[in-house]
C-alpha cells in the first residue's frame, strides 16, 4: 500500500476507495464464544493449567527441574481481572504452581512509579502476582521510570 491510509470521511470505508485487502482480507483467528463471562474464565484457565502441567512434565529432568521456565504474557485492566482471580484461586487449591513461570507484560504508563495506583506492574502485581508463588526474577514487566534518552535502548532490550 503506498501513501498514509485514511478514512475518506468520519463514519466508516467506502468500499471503491480502499485497498482491496483491506475491505476483503480474513483473519483466520479460532474463536469460542460462551454464555457468561465465568465459563470463558473457566476454560482460559484450564487451557493455562494444562499447558503450564503439560510443558513441565515435557521438559523437566530426572530430578523434576525444568531448565527453561513456561513463558506467559500478561495484560491488566478489567479483562483479565476473572482469570487472574481464577488462577489464583487454583494456585492456592494446589493445582498449579508458577515457580517455573516467567510472565511479561507488553506495556506500561510512562512516566510511572510501579508502585503508583495506576501502574500497570502495579495491578499485575495486587491482583495476580502477589497471591502466587512466582519467582521474582521470572517478572519481566515494562519499567515506566527509563529516562526518556535511554527509551528506544530500553525498549530494544525488553523486547530481547
Amino acid at each position: 500500500m503506498e501513501g498514509k491510509y485514511s478514512l475518506p470521511k468520519d463514519g466508516g470505508l467506502i468500499a471503491g476507495a480502499v485497498p482491496r485487502d483491506i475491505i476483503h482480507r480474513f483473519e483466520k483467528i479460532p474463536t469460542s464464544i460462551f454464555h457468561s463471562e465465568h465459563e470463558g474464565v473457566l476454560y482460559v484457565a484450564d487451557k493455562i493449567v494444562n499447558t503450564i502441567k503439560a510443558y513441565e512434565q515435557s521438559n523437566a529432568d530426572e530430578s523434576g527441574c525444568v531448565a527453561e521456565p513456561f513463558v506467559l504474557g500478561l495484560t491488566t485492566g478489567h479483562t483479565p481481572l476473572g482469570l487472574y482471580r481464577e488462577l489464583v484461586q487454583r494456585h492456592k487449591n494446589g493445582e498449579v504452581s508458577f515457580k517455573n513461570v516467567a510472565v511479561f507484560s507488553i506495556d506500561e504508563f510512562y512516566p510511572i512509579e510501579a508502585t503508583d495506583c495506576q501502574s500497570r506492574n502495579y495491578r499485575i502485581h495486587s491482583e495476580f502476582l502477589n497471591h502466587i508463588d512466582i519467582k521474582a526474577e521470572n517478572v519481566h514487566l515494562p519499567d515506566g521510570t527509563v529516562p526518556m534518552e535511554e527509551i528506544s535502548a530500553y525498549c530494544a532490550a525488553y523486547d530481547k
